[in-house]
């Protein structure tokens, strides 16, 4: 799955004021925890690139999911600050299984063709 650059930066952007961080000098690294963090959900979420593509609503909460759930500790960590005890908290699996389950129905082409 590709994320354009517009859509990079809005993240970046949101993320940015999600954490309050209004310097520049991370944004290199916030982009690629937002990017890791959609990568995780492809390899979670069967046909997620056309789920992503497809379903605003389905899209919304990938990108909330990535905004809230993934980024904050990820960048909380980028010191070296490793804590082996922590787990996905309930809040990131829950809104994990219910992307999980999202259901993905592919268009079926036309019968006249």
């Amino acid at each position: 799955m590709t994320i354009s650059p517009e859509k990079r930066a809005y993240l970046r952007t949101y993320l940015k004021k999600y954490l309050r961080i209004d310097y520049a000098e991370d944004d290199d690294f916030i982009t690629d925890i937002i990017l890791t963090g959609f990568n995780y959900l492809e390899d979670a979420i069967d046909h997620f690139g056309e789920l992503y593509a497809g379903d605003t609503d389905f899209a919304d909460k990938a990108d909330m999911w990535v905004i809230t759930q993934w980024a904050p500790p990820m960048y909380d960590q980028r010191e070296g600050m490793f804590n082996p005890d922590t787990a996905m908290n309930y809040a990131a699996r829950a809104m994990l299984t219910q992307l999980q389950m999202h259901k993905y129905e592919p268009e079926e082409e036309d019968a006249d063709e």
